[in-house]
């Protein structure tokens, strides 16, 4: 009776307002019901073999199974059912425990802490944005009752990149989440992505580490200590980010895909072997040596800069791409592009440790073909990890034609 709850059911909490012997079905039957699901990347697993970044079918077959299964609920008691893709905090680690009591350790499936979120591809899965959107989305409206479907940043410096992942979101009529790990130490002040709860600057362990979990932010970690389930917290650690997917054939150049930390907006990155430089502190030193017989795998580059979902650049590094070894090949790659993408200015930005005055003469053809330049060898003495694009202070981005700042 209305009695159990005289706050909600006879003051007013409710849409309307009962005697406290009369029964609740006349309020239940205006009430909608969510039926909620977790680890459908799990059951794809058991009951198919093969994980929802592979395969969808599974889990379009099980929610349209669920669905038919809701609207004839609806029909026989007159009421609103409706499935909820559960983001599960505390749920998606107990439903495993008991599982693999009853069950045993089943590999892929009770080996870990946690279920994973509703309808998401598994958080381990290296896959960019685009994809794991395009993945989803089919399920994500088969959830009518609660739904949200993210991607996973590094940081949110590159605000172009998240803008176009929005976009395409939106357009795929998705409710959508940026999550970004964002860490902070008190001891030194240093902030970003931490690991195995560690400042990367100092090794203090007197952290703050915030997570986005279940749709909302929160501290993963305060004062050394975690309010969050031993599943939920083994989720966050196993997440990966859904850019920079690398490429790479025989003896060919490494090549980025959805690289969004060299230049603005999502972008392929092409890194050359070689480098006369080496600089104290480079952390791309395993390129310092130049590999015999390395190309530039073209046709792939262009294939992946002709993608339809936005704009896509192009960034070149190293190493060091203007060595004489390297730079009839930038060259032919830059000419290849602009031949390809003649209707519309594709980004292409380059980065060099010489300065600019001493390749201008000498590059002059490379350099009215792309936009910019960073220039200048890597100080570890001026490095400034808070720097857009480049790794030290002496470093300049240059418009590449003209050298103006």
């Amino acid at each position: 009776t209305a009695s159990s709850h005289p706050l909600f059911y006879c003051q007013g909490g409710c849409y309307k307002k009962l005697e406290p012997q009369q029964k609740l079905k006349e309020c239940l039957q205006a009430f909608s019901w969510s039926i909620g699901y977790i680890g459908l990347n799990e059951c794809s697993l058991l009951m198919r073999k093969v994980g929802l970044d592979k395969d969808f079918n599974f889990a379009l077959e099980f929610l349209n199974h669920l669905n038919k299964r809701l609207e004839a609920y609806s029909q026989t008691y007159k009421m609103m059912f409706s499935l909820y893709g559960t983001p599960a905090e505390s749920m998606t680690h107990k439903l495993i425990v008991k599982d693999r009591k009853k069950f045993g350790q089943i590999i892929g499936i009770t080996d870990k802490e946690y279920y994973t979120n509703s309808f998401h591809v598994d958080v381990k899965v290296k896959i960019n944005a685009f994809q794991k959107i395009q993945q989803e989305q089919e399920s994500f409206h088969l959830s009518k009752g609660g739904r949200i479907t993210y991607s996973e940043f590094p940081n949110t410096r590159n605000t172009q990149a998240i803008q176009q992942v929005c976009s395409f979101a939106m357009k795929a009529g998705l409710y959508w989440g940026v999550n970004i790990q964002l860490d902070q130490c008190n001891e030194c002040g240093n902030t970003g992505e931490f690991f195995e709860h560690l400042c990367t600057q100092c090794k203090s362990t007197n952290i703050i580490e915030i997570s986005r979990v279940c749709g909302y932010i929160g501290f993963r970690r305060l004062d050394n200590k975690s309010r969050m389930n031993s599943g939920k917290q083994q989720e966050i650690e196993d997440r990966v980010d859904h850019f920079e997917k690398p490429i790479k054939e025989h003896d060919d150049a490494e090549i980025k895909d959805f690289d969004i930390n060299n230049g603005p907006g999502i972008r392929v990155s092409v890194w050359l072997s070689g480098c006369p430089h080496k600089c104290v502190g480079c952390h791309n030193q395993q390129l310092w040596e130049q590999k015999l017989n390395e190309k530039i795998n073209i046709p792939k580059i262009i294939e992946n800069l002709s993608r339809q979902e936005t704009e896509i650049g192009l960034s070149i590094l190293g190493g060091e791409p203007l060595t004489k070894e390297n730079y009839s090949k930038v060259l032919e790659l830059c000419k290849a592009v602009r031949e390809q993408h003649m209707t519309c200015n594709k980004s292409i930005w380059l980065w060099t440790g010489y300065l600019y005055d001493d390749i201008k003469n000498r590059c002059h053809a490379l350099l009215q073909l792309i936009d910019v330049v960073i220039d200048g060898r890597f100080v570890q003495e001026l490095k400034d990890t808070e720097l857009k694009y480049k790794g030290s202070k002496n470093q300049r981005v240059l418009d590449a034609k003209t050298g103006a700042v």
